[in-house]
């Protein structure tokens, strides 16, 4: 027996016993039964080695917008014409523009044929839907492009060893309807995560100035600095200040560095 291609509950069993007379040709029912099949179909799992993300517009900068990426992943199993294929984005992604992200969405094969057309954009969950003009074959190489993405507001150095930083890829069949909250488990047919990628590049903040107000030789002084920050800050944050090394705290107070004030954060 074939499973169903997708993950989808089937329905019971009927049993019927039938006798047939020598002299008829037809069967006559004698009893039956009818009960739950108890079968659930397991999505197939995509290879987490065969999803690569790289950047196409080379920029690893924290908070970037604007941003391109490509996915690669391969089929575990067949996706008719008419099906779905979901992205996940790691959740400290964004959408600098749902507009851009619509326009960019291709599902290409080697040949650069595109199979998919844009489906929707959920900005709930950071995910991109596209559904197939075309069938996608079984244990076949696609490149998922993405467009209008924002960076992570941070330095991501780990991202193969950390789940949350990590593309998802699904694929559902024909009756995928993303509004029922259930269809993830009837109309699955592969999902697998591993596409990653690091930001290491940190953004540089537009302006800094810094004023001492006694600059005698060995006094005691105080410091305004100012500078603007492209990133906006979140609750919980910290900033981090390092003195050149020529300045000293007073020997007598080990505290005597504190920080009086920071206007402009809310």
């Amino acid at each position: 027996m074939l499973n169903p291609e997708s993950v989808a509950l089937t329905g019971d069993i009927f049993i019927t016993s039938m006798i047939k007379y020598t002299q008829d040709a037809i069967y006559s029912k004698i009893e039956y039964y009818s009960g739950p099949s108890n079968f659930q179909a397991v999505a197939g799992v995509l290879d987490s080695a065969k999803m690569i993300v790289t950047s196409l517009t080379n920029d690893m900068a924290t908070a970037a917008s604007n941003q391109a990426y490509q996915l690669q992943f391969t089929t575990t199993h067949s996706v008719s014409k008419g099906g779905f294929v979901k992205v996940i984005l790691p959740e400290t992604f964004q959408f600098s523009s749902v507009s851009s992200a619509i326009a960019q969405f291709t599902v290409m094969d080697a040949d650069d044929l595109n199979y998919c057309s844009i489906f929707s954009v959920i900005e709930a969950d950071m995910s991109i839907i596209g559904i197939t003009n075309i069938d996608m074959a079984a244990k076949t190489t696609f490149n998922i492009r993405l467009g209008g993405l924002m960076n992570p507001r941070f330095q991501i150095l780990n991202a193969k060893d950390d789940i949350t930083q990590q593309f998802q890829v699904q694929t559902f069949d024909s009756n995928f309807n993303p509004s029922n909250s259930d269809a993830t488990k009837t109309n699955l047919i592969d999902s697998g995560r591993g596409g990653y990628i690091n930001i290491d590049q940190i953004s540089l903040m537009t302006s800094f100035g810094a004023e001492a107000f006694n600059t005698s030789n060995g006094a005691q002084t105080k410091f305004f600095l100012s500078w603007f920050s492209n990133i906006p800050s979140q609750n919980t944050d910290l900033i981090y200040f390092t003195f050149p090394s020529e300045l000293a705290l007073l020997p007598s107070n080990g505290d005597a560095l504190k920080c009086l004030g920071i206007n402009g954060f809310t």
